[in-house]
């Protein structure tokens, strides 16, 4: 009996020597983007290799250190005990940097990981106060007149594709601004917003555009989720049956939780056999593709074509 309590003795005394009862930790590390925009939510998530059951999590994010962080960008984290989190970073957050870290619990002991991000602070749009001399506005949105005209004297509207509905609201109902609602549930859905340079509703007069430079205008989401929208600038042509001839296009802009002007320079998004002095309308275009979500609200201000001709230091 004796010598079988020894032997067992030494066997568990060397039974670590040879790695029996040791488990090695996994790896892990944190998938996420580099750069997060203040005002949105951003989505972390950890891979551990090799993978196992029962590991446990714990998320956390703090500035980094020696930076003094703004008392308003106190990020939340929505689940912080998940093989996944999502952080919320308020609108208020300046430029600053954080870091998300991770701690995992696996058989093998705890694990640690951590990654470095930015935050981009919203910038402010900068209109002007007083508009030069060589802006002219199209829209302002500011008259709910009937019938529906812009400041060019153009009618306005929506228009839908393949099951996409756009809406829109303006003047009375929607003061200083134009919200456009949006539905669509098929892959090649799409609706937008269309606005005449002048004529009424399905007599789209020729405007010379030649004389501008690009288009400005104002961007927001409506509602609490991010939007990618494109902006349209289109020919007329008199021998097509829609009077639609070349249609020029913005890259995707982003309609965020604060206002953002955008500018599209006519010379980068027109064909070069595009008429110029035969411009039609302007407006949005919403492809169910570039979309997170099948709808949602856009807002949209004050479309300005821009002249050539600018002052030397105006904006």
């Amino acid at each position: 009996m004796k010598r079988w309590f020894c032997f067992l003795s030494v066997l568990s005394l060397a039974l670590p020597l040879f790695g029996g009862c040791k488990t090695k930790p996994p790896q892990v590390a944190i998938h996420g983007p580099d750069e997060a925009l203040a005002g949105t939510s951003v989505t972390f998530s950890a891979k551990v290799t090799p993978p196992e059951d029962g590991l446990t999590f714990s998320w956390s994010v703090d500035w980094l250190q020696d930076r003094a962080g703004s008392a308003s960008c106190r990020p939340a984290v929505e689940d912080s005990t998940g093989a996944s989190t999502k952080v919320a970073f308020p609108k208020d957050c300046r430029a600053e940097s954080f870091r998300v870290a991770l701690v995992v619990k696996a058989r093998g002991g705890k694990v640690k990981a951590s990654k470095t991000f930015k935050v981009i602070a919203i910038k402010k749009p900068q209109w002007p106060k007083a508009l030069p001399s060589h802006w002219k506005i199209l829209n302002d949105y500011e008259n709910p007149g009937d019938p529906r005209a812009n400041n060019w004297g153009g009618f306005f509207g929506t228009w839908g594709y393949q099951g996409g509905k756009c809406g829109i609201k303006y003047g009375d109902k929607s003061p200083e601004k134009l919200t456009i609602t949006y539905a669509m549930h098929m892959g090649d859905s799409s609706c937008g917003t269309f606005e005449y340079l002048k004529g009424t509703r399905g007599k789209s007069e020729p405007v010379d555009i030649s004389g501008y430079d690009r288009v400005a205008f104002l961007l927001k989401s409506g509602d609490d989720k991010v939007h990618r929208v494109r902006f349209e600038i289109v020919e007329l042509d008199p021998y097509a049956a829609t009077l639609q001839g070349y249609v020029g296009e913005s890259e995707l802009l982003t309609a965020g939780p604060e206002w953002k002007r955008y500018e599209v320079r006519l010379d980068n998004v027109l064909h070069p056999h595009f008429d110029r002095t035969k411009g039609k309308q302007v407006g949005l275009k919403l492809e169910h593709k570039n979309l997170e979500q099948p709808s949602g609200v856009v807002l949209l201000d004050n479309i300005a074509f821009i002249g050539k001709a600018e002052e030397k230091g105006s904006q």
